[in-house]
């Protein structure tokens, strides 16, 4: 592929044929780490479209370097692109619970019920897989999953997950 290859990519992955969006967005994926870059500049683009094809290529490429914009996305006004952030950061494993607990306890859309229910989706679903974790996030979980989330809760239980999961680091 020449040089020219991300704009081609870009290109297609902005346009109006979805056979060209799927086909750029899947060689992107296929391209992994080369394309990280502009698929992470991507998750700030102004364009729902551009966003989620990000999101949804990113949810194939297992690179940390994308928890940080993923997690941003989690509270985003469109809740299909949110959901796709959380998949990704999902397919990205462990990793990604200290970044979504860190943005539980910072984040101001930490309260709204797009952020609290991408980010319970992330920690439920990667809590299940580990007994340890799921003991740890617990607290979390059902702080997300109140009907009306108290941010001051959410990021106080966030923030003795945190504190749980460096002990644990820290052996």
């Amino acid at each position: 592929m020449g040089s020219d290859w991300r704009e081609r990519l870009l290109t297609d992955l902005a346009g109006d044929d979805g056979r060209a969006r799927l086909q750029a967005r899947e060689t992107l994926a296929a391209i992994g780490e080369p394309a990280l870059d502009l698929l992470v500049g991507l998750l700030d683009s102004p364009e729902p479209r551009l966003r989620w094809e990000a999101a949804k290529a990113l949810a194939e490429i297992p690179e940390p370097a994308a928890i940080p914009g993923l997690v941003a996305l989690l509270g985003g006004g469109r809740s299909d692109i949110g959901w796709l952030a959380a998949v990704a950061l999902i397919n990205l494993g462990t990793r990604s619970v200290p970044h979504v607990l860190l943005a539980l306890t910072q984040n101001e859309n930490a309260g709204s019920k797009p952020f609290c229910k991408s980010a319970h989706h992330v920690l439920h679903d990667l809590a299940a897989r580990n007994g340890v974790l799921r003991d740890i996030l617990e607290p979390v979980l059902v702080a997300l999953e109140d009907s009306a989330p108290d941010v001051g809760v959410i990021a106080a239980q966030a923030e003795k997950a945190l504190a749980a999961l460096r002990a644990l680091h820290e052996g």
